[in-house]
């Protein structure tokens, strides 16, 4: 194998592994940014569910919410319905937060993932003032992944800032 076939060999391999580190990458950043759909999903479903009165829920929501939805129990006593639709008004525009988290952050704005790991992990301090375990040790999995797929997308940005570097040997189309 000649000298120029061998660089070309390299050139290809090393292609091959950063399409590769790129696609695992991609991976990472999109399973941690989808962590904000999850959580606004199911904070809602979890509202959805106390204003129906039901008794289940999940532990997966948000901190926040169930504070609201507490309030707006206890005013509905008082107030009536109001006092929960206005609860729940609330729970869906914190949700909509969440959503704007995960489109964003599945774009790679680091800012956003930041922003949105200190309101989760403010939220997750409201479950550990409440002594909510179940609900503090899913906070700090579903933060650590959050905090994982930033840092892919931290190094996707870095990878797509430096310019792609040509197969060793230049252009196949004849000699140099």
């Amino acid at each position: 194998m000649t000298e120029q076939m061998q660089d070309n060999a390299a050139g290809i391999g090393n292609q091959a592994a950063q399409i590769e580190m790129k696609m695992r990458l991609e991976g990472q950043l999109g399973g941690g940014a989808s962590w904000f759909y999850w959580i606004a999903a199911l904070s809602l479903i979890n509202s959805i569910l106390f204003m129906t009165g039901s008794t289940i829920g999940f532990i997966f929501g948000l901190g926040i919410t169930q504070v609201f939805d507490g309030i707006g129990g206890e005013l509905s006593e008082e107030m009536g319905t109001i006092a929960k639709v206005v609860a729940f008004a609330f729970n869906c525009l914190i949700a909509g937060v969440y959503g704007v988290f995960g489109v964003f952050s599945h774009k790679r704005y680091t800012a956003v993932f930041i922003t949105g790991l200190l309101f989760y992990g403010l939220d997750g301090l409201l479950c550990l003032l409440a002594q909510d375990w179940f609900s503090v040790a899913f906070h700090a999995f579903a933060g650590f992944s959050i905090f994982k797929g930033m840092q892919a997308g931290m190094q996707l940005n870095q990878l797509e800032a430096v310019p792609a570097q040509p197969a060793a040997g230049g252009n196949s189309c004849g000699p140099e």
